[in-house]
């Protein structure tokens, strides 16, 4: 499966499906109409359940593998504008648990909020609102993809270009650890009802790691994030070490 953004000028943006290798592509969403997906994500526990984000603030998702695809239009933001993007990430051990991370409100901000669904993408409840989200520096509540901190206080949102989400299971029945990462990154430790950050752009904070998050991986052990700043590995408690020459 690809994503794809559209090139000015046509509709080539939305996702597509092959069947033989990657040698032949075909568009299964949406039909003849210019949208953008950055994220297609499947259930590790079901392979036909997935889900996609759209450029709108919402998500459409699949339950025959991806040939065909449904947009969820409730509870999530669903934006008229474009450039709202969502990122997605399915808990690895409980079937049809996904959590998104969306920017509802990338340009005035505060933005950055999380939701959860338990049937595959079909239906969504907010776990965690904007204001779950407090910089650890000014004490602002700013979302989980903006940061207040740069120098006179001016909110920088930037959730459709560093906006990064991953579920890491604790077992036994804990809910799992949330991790998102935008120009910051925060955790949760509860299935997102309380949060922290553990990662500061400012380099004199002890939890420093580089702004700008565009990947996060996690064994179940390990955190590393790639940002603009290379690769960063989270340490004991909140710290984080560079692996970059």
């Amino acid at each position: 499966y690809l994503a794809s953004a559209p090139m000015a000028g046509n509709n080539d943006g939305g996702i597509y499906r092959s069947t033989d290798g990657g040698a032949s592509w075909t568009k299964v969403w949406p039909q003849g109409a210019e949208e953008v997906s950055y994220d297609v994500v499947f259930d590790p526990n079901d392979p036909n359940v997935a889900v996609a984000d759209t450029d709108a603030g919402t998500v459409v998702y699949s339950n025959d593998g991806g040939q065909t695809w449904q947009l969820v239009t409730s509870v999530l933001p669903a934006q008229s504008n474009i450039g709202y993007r969502v990122s997605l990430a399915f808990d690895p051990t409980v079937k049809h648990s996904v959590y998104a991370l969306v920017d509802n409100a990338p340009w005035n901000g505060p933005s950055g909020q999380v939701y959860h669904s338990v049937d595959g993408g079909a239906t969504w409840s907010l776990v965690a609102d904007t204001s779950a989200f407090v910089n650890q520096d000014s004490g602002v509540t700013t979302g989980a993809l903006c940061d207040e901190s740069y120098v006179g206080g001016t909110l920088e949102c930037q959730g459709g270009y560093d906006n990064v989400l991953a579920v890491v299971p604790q077992g036994g029945g804990t809910p799992p650890i949330l991790i998102t990462g935008g120009v910051d990154v925060f955790t949760s430790l509860d299935g997102g009802s309380t949060w922290k950050q553990i990662g500061s752009w400012w380099k004199n904070d002890s939890n420093y790691i580089h702004g700008d998050d565009h990947a996060i991986s996690s064994d179940g052990q390990t955190v590393f994030v790639g940002n603009d700043g290379g690769m960063f590995q989270l340490a004991s408690g909140d710290t984080w070490i560079a692996h970059n020459k």
